[in-house]
């Protein structure tokens, strides 16, 4: 059985020779006997040393590594995208280069896939960085986007070559693709774990990144975007009607008590709401792939 490791890869010069050593040692279980794994390194435009890297240990175990790299920087999505389109694996891995998210756990999520599960989520019980806006997405999108993911989120991943090619088929533009996985409805089992302080470079993920992530998942997975705007139409409706009641029962009175600010408010909303939907429809009718290959570095 052929595994394969995709680590899409951004400004990681720094983890990655860690990251390739601890991963080389896990090969040593004896649950990997008998298979074969490669690992998918994928450079989404890195602005470090991460794709010479990423050559060196290519150079060092020119049989196991694959390397794809991006036009410019994409999105660490679409990265896992590309990886799992240039993955050959019949098992898969999802992980980080950053090692807040242990490799170590993969070989008993392999056990679990050896033992019949298509899916093998690594949720995080607890967190290291204690991220205040993490800990809340995750509250959220399990309370109103997905319902049957695990507590805590998470990002490391193991899934079967039909979930990779199910995924691929779906190629969906600005979404979550790690959470589109568990969208798909496969019974999965979750192994707990703490996940570790960030030990090399800083965090890629800015303000702004974060929120287009948070836009991104609840637009493609859950209804709130819809009941706002329904919400303001009858709450509009509702308004409307109070003071139209109000004029025709009161002589004299001021058009100007309507509160047109309130009305702008309710007004804006709707339109920025609508006008987000139809930015989706936008991208989707453009066909533009989510991400350009410059180049692929194949194994030997």
């Amino acid at each position: 059985m052929n595994i394969s490791i995709i680590i899409p890869c951004y400004n990681n010069a720094e983890s990655l020779w860690e990251l390739i050593n601890r991963l080389k040692k896990i090969e040593e279980n004896q649950v990997f006997n008998a298979h074969t794994i490669e690992y998918v390194f994928v450079d989404d435009k890195s602005e470090d040393d991460t794709y010479t890297i990423q050559q060196e240990i290519k150079a060092k175990y020119p049989n196991q590594i694959k390397i794809i790299k991006l036009t410019r920087n994409f999105g660490s999505y679409n990265s896992f995208l590309a990886g799992m389109i240039y993955a050959q694996g019949d098992c898969n891995v999802y992980l980080h280069a950053d090692l807040q998210d242990p490799p170590e756990l993969i070989p008993s999520m392999f056990e679990h896939y050896l033992n019949g599960y298509k899916l093998v989520i690594a949720n995080r019980s607890e967190r290291a960085d204690n991220s205040i806006f993490s800990n809340l997405y995750h509250i959220m999108v399990k309370h109103f986007a997905i319902k049957d993911i695990p507590k805590g989120g998470f990002d490391l991943v193991l899934f079967d070559s039909k979930i990779r090619e199910e995924i691929v088929a779906i190629s969906e533009k600005n979404t979550n693709n790690v959470y589109l996985i568990s969208w798909l409805g496969y019974p999965y089992v979750n192994i707990p774990y703490n996940r570790e302080e960030r030990k090399y470079g800083k965090s890629q993920w800015k303000f702004f990144a974060k929120a287009k992530l948070f836009v991104d998942t609840f637009f493609s997975f859950g209804n709130i975007p819809l009941w706002t705007i329904r919400f303001s139409f009858v709450l509009l409706v509702i308004y409307l009607f109070v003071k139209l009641l109000i004029v025709m029962i009161t002589p004299g009175y001021d058009l100007e008590k309507l509160e047109i600010p309130f009305l702008s408010v309710l007004i804006s909303l709707m339109l920025l709401i609508i006008g987000e939907y139809i930015s989706r429809v936008h991208e989707s009718v453009r066909k533009r792939p989510n991400f350009i290959v410059e180049k692929v570095i194949d194994s030997e």
